[in-house]
């Protein structure tokens, strides 16, 4: 019985609760806007407002934006009073929105309103007097939004920044017409740090600011959202043009469109529409406007412009790296972008490595030449000058002059030798073997290169899923704040999420450090001084087999089958072109040519032709026949040509040694072949089965990453909701990196191995699409052939 009567207590709450939703549903509620002027940054506010508080609210009430209740101000304090007066007058407007910063500052100082009205932009309620009674607006149907602000501190952290002592703030003309005393606010600021502050009003132009003096250091930038957007893009350019470090009092905001820094998080407008949109909520739900709750913490985070901060020439110190949130951090000044294609070509252009053997192969040209140069004429010449002694001279008869000047010429001319014939046979098979190594070369530094690329892809991937931890663990020290604010938890979880940012930012810096590593290790290979810039291409990851290359390779593994015929066909196809196998059969060829000249040494003979000419030019002194001791003489003129055939009979047994040295030498490099097939083969069958695993595991590993992640999500809702503990949350995060991490490591894992198989197969597809579609072309041919057979 009582079970029964709790089922119809429920049942008629759930009727009540329906009716009055329903009652909610039929209600027309009419919001009435007021901007101080019609920018296109307030039409974006604006914007962001409605589609809040219509995606809260719009199931319960009928909730309406008339365009002729958008009321625009025109900046001027009459504007505003002239709007208000006529929203409120408006018996059709249920609730008034204030959006502009000059309205909500002027209509804070008010006593009192016959509707609710929200101000969400309240620039600071303790220097504008507002008492926040109980943290409540205290003024009747009265509710704005104040965020704890801080002159002082903002300063501090521009100046972690960069360091200054002259100081330039921009204001905006509205803010100081809404408060007089914001000027002196910023003065007092400034004295109590020893900086000078000079404070410039911006009404509508950026060109108010070149009142900026020439002796200022930095800018302070306050809220600008009067200004046009083309307006403000020129005040951020005039900045970067004068090299003027600057820091946006809003934030991400103004750091994306081009200020250096700011505190507030990119998620401020958000924060700030949907707080308006749960005030509402409550309000029309029958809370007092009043009541609710004025103070709202957005969160701090630094954010740093990297482009402005290269332009204008600064370097931030390395915990400022570390701790901001880094936006447009992607270099556009950078003019040499790599993708892996053109990492491997200019590779193979450039490598000192390969250039080296290239110099060894032109080299090699010379020694073919050289052993051809033994069968052609040999061509010389000489001549001789000489002097006898004097007494020898005149007994000589006039045979022999005293002084005598010869000129001579001999030209041989090899008719058959087995060694000249051999050497050339020979040069040509090492030549070939060196144009092996040659390939050899570019296939290693086409595999170092893309190794070198890949590995800086992955060093990347990793840098940011440690910047995008420690962005996540600064989100958790905030709920940790929270939490210890409403009395949820003690300061020992938020000491420890401050603990666990110093690790992550030791785990950033690390990151980074293995990035420029792998930066380092790519110019090498390419030849670059080490530290020269570059920007690498957003490749697709999603899909890393287009990347590569293997995308239709890779269909051909799906069952075991086919993965095995395809072990055969490619270890076949690898074993028919590896430089290594080409280079030992060419070495072996000549070993041959070797073997079979050291047996021809035992019968064949060398056979040649030589001719040889002299002639005296010139006699002079004793025995000539200008000293009249010449009687009979030749004339001046000597030659003779012969044939010579020779063939050494016996050379104390080392034509036998040659003999069996070169046929056991050949017997090892024959061998050597078949390990060396061997070892390739094994090569190729184990660089396919890696790769087909790790391919495998790539989806697994972002599976599991997903996992990870969706219960990260939830458990931070969870420990936001204070239902579980840190060491949960904590536990959770570090589930998640480890998977982020293991999913990154799949992809250029995979991706690493599948180069590793075109190195052990001999050829890389990427670089020639053609001879990779001729290949699928015989696998596919190949395959229904072996299928047919199993």
């Amino acid at each position: 019985m009582r079970h029964k009567w709790v089922q119809i207590a429920i049942a008629v709450l759930l009727i009540l609760c329906s009716a009055g939703l329903c009652q909610n549903q039929n209600k027309n509620i009419t919001i009435g806007i007021i901007l101080d002027d019609p920018s296109e940054t307030n039409n974006t506010i604006a914007e962001s407002f409605i589609h809040e508080i219509t995606a809260l609210i719009g199931d319960e009430f009928n909730v309406q934006f008339p365009e002729d209740k958008v009321l625009f101000c025109d900046q001027t304090i009459e504007g505003i009073d002239q709007a208000f007066k006529k929203l409120l007058a408006d018996k059709d407007v249920d609730l008034i929105l204030a959006l502009g910063m000059l309205a909500s500052n002027y209509i804070c100082c008010e006593k009192g309103f016959n509707k609710p009205v929200i101000a969400p932009f309240v620039v600071d309620a303790e220097l504008q007097g507002l008492d926040m009674p109980d943290g409540v607006s205290g003024i009747k149907n009265l509710n704005y939004l104040s965020v704890p602000a801080s002159v002082s501190r903002n300063i501090d952290a521009f100046r972690d920044i960069v360091l200054f002592d002259r100081l330039a703030v921009l204001e905006s003309g509205l803010a100081d017409m809404a408060l007089p005393q914001l000027k002196n606010h910023f003065k007092d600021a400034g004295k109590s740090k020893e900086i000078e502050i000079t404070y410039i009003p911006i009404f509508k132009s950026a060109d108010e600011a070149k009142a900026i003096p020439d002796d200022v250091q930095a800018v302070y930038v306050g809220v600008m959202t009067h200004l046009t957007e083309l307006e403000f893009d020129n005040l951020v350019q005039y900045l970067i043009e004068r090299k003027l470090p600057s820091f946006s009092v809003l934030g991400s905001i103004d750091v994306k469109r081009g200020i250096m820094a700011g505190l507030a998080r990119s998620d401020m407008l958000f924060r700030f529409s949907r707080r308006t949109a749960l005030n509402v909520q409550r309000i029309l739900l029958g809370e007092k406007a009043h009541e609710l709750p004025v103070v709202f913490s957005v969160g701090q985070r630094l954010i740093l412009n990297l482009n402005t901060v290269r332009q204008i020439g600064i370097s931030p110190p390395w915990e400022i790296m570390t701790e901001a949130e880094l936006v447009k951090s992607k270099r556009e000044d950078i003019s040499r972008k790599l993708t892996l294609t053109s990492v491997l070509q200019e590779a193979i252009k450039v490598n000192l490595d390969l250039r080296s053997q290239e110099s060894t192969v032109s080299a090699g040209r010379e020694d073919v030449r050289n052993a051809y140069s033994n069968l052609k004429p040999q061509l010389n010449v000489s001549g001789t000058g000489v002097q006898i002694d004097k007494d020898r001279a005149q007994f000589s008869s006039g045979q022999v002059a005293e002084q005598t000047l010869y000129a001579g010429a001999d030209l041989s001319q090899l008719l058959f030798s087995e060694p000249a014939f051999a050497n050339i046979s020979i040069q040509k098979h090492l030549q070939t073997s060196r144009e092996h190594v040659l390939e050899q070369t570019r296939l290693d530094v086409v595999s170092s290169a893309a190794l070198a690329y890949l590995n800086l892809l992955r060093a990347k991937a990793l840098e940011n899923i440690q910047k995008n931890n420690l962005r996540l663990t600064r989100s958790n020290l905030e709920l940790a704040q929270i939490r210890k604010a409403i009395g949820a938890a003690g300061p020992s979880e938020v000491w420890r999420w401050e603990s666990a940012i110093a690790s992550a930012r030791k785990s950033v810096i690390s990151s980074n450090s293995m990035r420029n590593l792998a930066e380092m290790e790519l110019n090498r290979v390419l030849h670059r001084p080490l530290e020269e810039s570059f920007a690498v291409a957003e490749d697709d990851i999603d899909n890393p087999e287009s990347l590569v290359g293997g995308v239709k390779l890779f269909s051909y593994l799906r069952n075991p089958l086919d993965f095995r015929l395809t072990r055969d066909f490619l270890a076949g196809e690898g074993l028919e072109i590896s430089p290594e196998l080409l280079n030992i059969d060419a070495a072996i060829a000549a070993q041959e040519r070797v073997m079979k000249s050291a047996w021809s040494s035992f019968w064949v003979p060398t056979a040649g032709l030589k001719w040889d000419i002299s002639d005296i030019l010139w006699e002079g002194g004793e025995g000539t026949e200008d000293s009249g001791q010449q009687m009979y003489k030749a004339d001046n003129t000597t030659w003779s040509v012969g044939i010579n055939l020779s063939l050494p009979i016996y050379s104390g047994g080392s034509k036998k040694a040659e003999f069996a040295k070169a046929r056991k030498e050949l017997r090892s490099l024959t061998i050597y072949r078949d390990a060396l097939s061997e070892r390739i083969e094994q090569r190729i069958r184990s660089t396919l089965h890696i790769a087909g695993s790790s391919h495998a595991g790539i989806k697994l590993a972002r599976k599991s990453a997903e996992a990870a992640n969706q219960n990260l999500r939830i458990v931070t809702d969870s420990y936001a909701s204070g239902i579980i503990s840190i060491l949960d949350l904590l536990d959770a995060q570090n589930a998640a990196v480890i998977a982020d991490q293991l999913a990154a490591n799949s992809v250029y894992d995979f991706l690493i191995d599948y180069m590793n198989v075109q190195r052990a197969i001999g050829s890389f597809d990427i670089l020639a699409p053609e001879k990779e579609s001729l290949r699928l072309e015989r696998l596919g041919r190949y395959l229904d052939e072996k299928r047919v057979e199993n």
